[in-house]
């Protein structure tokens, strides 16, 4: 028999399962102060009662008596890989020290079904996936620590997109904003994506004209090109939306992931213009961010990555409306034949399109063939070619800086 607030019944339990014979459990805690996983408040399990743990073992534990805390006590015997009486529910076990990896699920019974036993998934995980969103959130909250009012750098891709929902949970509706920077860099489809994401995040979108094209060194295209452009945007942001709309700060997408990146020039942009990176800050990488994105539904979940259209031609080619305006019309072309992840590079006469391996097999073929061609054809270029290499992210601004090295 085990007697005990929550912790010491907890602990009790894990040290219970290395008997063979059945364990008693008696919850003596009334207080509110450890929250089961899925439940209000953090729903980690707290380290008081750490010192009655006793051993740890994996045979089969029968409570006689759960108490309050019944969800706690079954998360303790799945992280233990043991099986539980169980109402129903979800257990999972962090896959990094921040408890925000991959999910798995336990069985469930069906609803109204009182006691059993349940089979445990051994390798279930002890956070649900509220649970993972709520630390998520709560390490942006933190990053976001003192701002009222917020701005956000909005493209509707899925890490601006993210940064924005999670803006609106801890903020509310009225007090953030999404800025869309608006220039012939920005593919008519991506403006209208952007509207459509922030519209179900239920967040006010406001667009400003940027002039990146008639700046010097954004025209030369060398490899700090995505400097001067989001330079221009941050400029924009605080001269036409800050005091219009009286932000205390401006953040933007940027997570763990890109900050590792050389190949990001304007990350010194946003430091300049003391820009805040809540998702970085927040240690969120590209998986963790996708799967928020997936478990608030956002309509650019699974979008693939899109990158201004200046950044299909090479460095030292110079960036013009005339060469982004045949990028995007031959993508746009391609996008309507049913490819999905893709990139148009501008060699001048010459089109080289890159696509995931399955599609390239597909494009090669007719009756697509003859239909892409055609569709990179009417978009100005004199050539279209395949590129065996695949898809290339960032390709142009590495090689250089490799170069350099």
């Amino acid at each position: 028999m085990v007697l005990g607030g929550d912790c010491t019944v907890t602990l009790g339990v894990i040290a219970g399962m290395s008997r063979s014979a059945p364990v008693g459990l008696l919850d003596l805690d009334g207080d509110v102060d450890l929250n089961p996983p899925g439940r209000s408040g953090s729903g980690v399990l707290d380290t008081m009662g750490m010192t009655h743990l006793l051993a740890g073992g994996r045979q089969t534990c029968r409570p006689a008596l759960l108490g309050a805390w019944r969800d706690v006590l079954v998360a303790a015997l799945t992280w233990a890989g043991g099986t539980a009486r169980h109402r129903g529910g979800t257990c999972s076990r962090p896959t990094s020290p921040d408890g925000l990896g991959e999910r798995s699920r336990t069985s469930r019974p069906s609803s109204g079904q009182d006691g059993g036993v349940v089979p445990v998934n051994a390798s279930a995980d002890v956070w649900s996936e509220p649970v993972r969103e709520e630390k998520a959130v709560a390490a942006i909250g933190r990053a976001l620590a003192g701002v009222d009012r917020l701005g956000v750098a909005f493209s509707g891709g899925v890490d601006s997109s993210v940064l924005l929902a999670a803006a609106v949970r801890l903020l509310g509706p009225s007090r953030v904003v999404a800025v869309l920077g608006v220039s012939p860099s920005l593919a008519a489809d991506e403006r209208v994506g952007a509207h459509e994401v922030a519209r179900v995040i239920g967040a006010a979108l406001v667009e400003v004209t940027t002039d990146e094209g008639s700046v010097a060194a954004y025209q030369a295209n060398g490899p700090d090109r995505c400097f001067h452009c989001k330079n221009e945007l941050f400029t924009k942001i605080s001269d036409e939306v800050v005091r219009t709309h009286g932000l205390d700060a401006v953040a933007y997408g940027e997570n763990l992931d890109d900050a590792a990146r050389p190949d990001r020039p304007g990350s010194r942009a946003a430091a300049e213009h003391r820009v805040l990176a809540p998702l970085r800050d927040a240690g969120l990488d590209k998986a963790a961010v996708r799967r928020l994105a997936r478990a608030w539904d956002l309509p650019c979940a699974d979008k693939p990555a899109a990158p201004c259209l200046a950044s299909r031609i090479p460095h030292g080619s110079a960036v013009s409306p005339e060469k982004l305006r045949q990028v995007e019309q031959a993508e746009s072309g391609l996008r309507r034949l049913g490819f999905g992840d893709l990139r148009v590079r501008h060699h001048d006469e010459i089109a080289r399109l890159e696509l995931p391996g399955d599609d390239l097999a597909r494009a090669a073929q007719e009756p697509l063939r003859t239909a892409v061609r055609e569709a990179v054809l009417a978009a100005g270029f004199r050539y279209v070619v395949l590129d065996l290499g695949t898809m290339q992210p960032g390709a142009f601004t590495l090689t250089v800086l490799q170069g350099h090295a």
